[in-house]
């Protein structure tokens, strides 16, 4: 498998195990995931851009991260829809795909792009660097 192909895998794998944590850990199923394998994913300088444009530090998506456990009550799916890289070079990897969710009967979906890099010493080999997230029109094509 060559480079581009190995990342690529690496960061889709990372892309889906974080949402999956998040869709465990919101809705406190199961019992508490071990919030490391979330905290741990985001490098001391990740950034976030959210839907709305507000830009949040690591230490602020952490604390919001913390306090949501078992927030949502009821049906609650994040699938996250065409990812794909959109550039790579070295152990960087820059990643767009569009994470639909679904609370009780209600759907959004928001574009994302996240850079990601290798990092043995995160929890699933790769760091969030940066995410930014864009809402969708109901009749915008993933």
């Amino acid at each position: 498998m060559n480079e581009d192909l190995a990342i690529e895998a690496a960061a889709r794998h990372e892309i889906e195990a974080l949402h999956a944590f998040f869709v465990a850990w919101f809705t406190g199923t199961g019992g508490a995931p071990d919030f490391r394998m979330c905290e741990g994913a985001f490098s001391a300088g990740f950034e976030m851009v959210a839907p709305d444009g507000r830009r949040h530090g690591r230490a602020g998506v952490v604390q919001r991260l913390q306090q949501a456990l078992g927030s949502v009550q009821g049906k609650f799916e994040i699938t996250i829809l065409n990812p794909r890289r959109i550039w790579s070079q070295g152990d960087a990897i820059a990643m767009t795909y569009v994470e639909r969710q679904l609370r009780g009967n209600e759907t959004t979906r928001r574009r994302s792009i996240a850079l990601l890099t290798r990092e043995p010493a995160a929890p699933r080999g790769m760091y969030w660097q940066s995410l930014a997230e864009t809402w969708m029109m109901p009749d915008d094509l993933a």
